[in-house]
């Protein structure tokens, strides 16, 4: 695995930059409504996300990023729970967990990459 830079130690886990693995990705480059270059989340929302999405620093990146998870929706009984939960990109063999946090493998890498999503 290339080298990472690493963000905030999130229980245990450090959050990862994965900016130039989502660059990479180029079947999914679109451009921010910044203007920024952007990577889609998926092809079901279509949505465009900076390429440091889910880098560095444990947030709800996808509050910000999926349209499913508009903020004023929240009170609906339908509403997504992942849309609040802070997350950010880990190699789960280097975690030292002291937390229930769970940690699953991201789809936009390939499972051999050891790249993994802490929530």
């Amino acid at each position: 695995m290339p080298s990472e830079e690493y963000g905030e130690n999130n229980n245990g886990c450090r959050c990862l930059n994965k900016t130039a693995d989502l660059t990479s990705l180029t079947e999914r480059a679109c451009t921010t409504s910044s203007g920024a270059p952007g990577v889609t989340l998926t092809l079901r929302s279509g949505s465009c996300a900076p390429l440091n999405y889910g880098s560095n620093i444990c947030q709800p990146h996808d509050l910000v990023y999926d349209p499913i998870c508009d903020i004023s929706l929240a009170t609906q009984p339908n509403f997504p729970l992942y849309c609040l939960q802070s997350w950010c990109y880990v190699d789960a063999d280097a975690c030292v967990r002291d937390t229930d946090n769970a940690v699953y493998r991201s789809s936009y890498f390939p499972v051999e990459s050891g790249v993994d999503m802490f929530y």
